[in-house]
Order: C-alpha cells, then structure tokens, then sequence
C-alpha cells in the first residue's frame, strides 16, 4: 500500500514442524524514529544557548582584567538572554510531557482577546530581529472568549517564534470572532 512495514518474526519448532509467529511491530518503530527525531531536535535547540552561555562565561572568567566594563555588560546580558532561551526550551519540553500525559491544567475564565494579543506581539517584538515585521489585525469587538489567557499567550508566543524562524515576509497575528467563537491566527508567507 505504499508504506512499510516492520515485522516481528518468531519461530518455534515443535515435533509435527514449525510455529510462526508474526506480529507488526510498525508503530513502535515509528515512535522509537519520532523519539529519536524529538531527542535530536532537542539537542540541537539546546546546544546554541549552551555554547553561547558557555563561551561568554568562558571569556569573562579568562579575560576579566583585559575587558572594559561595556564588554563585561555585553557578555552578562549574553548570558542572561541565552539562559532564558534555555529556561523556555526546558519550560516547552515539560510542557509537552504534561500535554502527552493528559494531565495539564487549564483554566476556564473570561480572557480579553485583544488584550492578550496585543501584550504578546508587544513582548515578542523586543525579542525579534528587527527584520521581523510583526503585523496585528484584529477585528472590531471580537471582545472576550472563554479560555486560559496563560496558555494562549504560551501558544501565541511559539507559533510568532516559529513564524520568525523558519517563514517569510511579515508575520501577521489576527483575532476574529464569528458564531460565538474566536479564532487566533498567526500566518505567515513562507
């Protein structure tokens, strides 16, 4: 059918001739590849904080006598901003254990859509390149929806990260309500 297979074979010999057992074994290979692939891309995401955190601490322990203090401030905020990053990495691998396990609270309150909208394209701008045209439409009176505000800013701030990352041109971010419901997009043209 156009995909693979992979099977488990076990034979067991018994005095009128041979039992076969097959069983298909494909979905854990699958999800030992996925695992595999997580693990790596995990690594990846890690080692670029790490090695930058690693170095500036490096350079500011080897050659504190020789930097000037605006040298010293560069490689504290360096630090700062790259372990950051890698308090978020950390933050998104737990948050994807509790999501695969079920067991993630979320809250159900009243959440201002263009509050929350707004506030995060407004803390995302500081931490994009300024190559990044972040762009906010968001309709008239879309009002207030039903939700957990934490949780949409944490997936709002993934999907502009990525958007910035890995599309192209502006990254819009829209608020739309119709028939009682808002929709949050974030698009991109890559």
């Amino acid at each position: 059918g156009g995909h693979d297979l992979w099977l488990s074979f076990v034979a067991v010999r018994i005095a009128d001739g041979v039992v076969y057992a097959f069983r298909d074994v494909t979905t854990e290979r699958r999800l030992e590849e996925e695992k595999s692939d997580f693990v790596a891309t995990i690594s990846h995401e890690l080692r670029t904080p790490m090695t930058a955190v690693f170095g500036a601490a490096q350079t500011l322990l080897r050659r504190e006598a020789e930097l000037d203090s605006e040298r010293k401030r560069v490689l504290i905020a360096m630090i700062a901003a790259q372990a950051g990053r890698l308090s978020r990495i950390t933050e998104e691998v737990l948050l994807t254990t509790r999501l695969d396990r079920g067991d993630l609270p979320i809250d159900r309150e009243p959440v201002d859509v263009e509050h929350v909208v707004r506030s995060t394209v407004d803390a995302m701008r500081s931490q994009l390149p300024d190559a990044v045209q972040l762009e906010v439409e968001i309709e008239e009176g879309v009002g207030r929806a039903s939700g957990d505000s934490s949780r949409i800013q944490q997936v709002l701030v993934n999907l502009i990260d990525n958007a910035a990352k890995y599309g192209a041109g502006p990254v819009k971010v829209s608020a739309a309500g119709t028939n009682g419901v808002v929709r949050i997009a974030v698009t991109d043209s890559g």
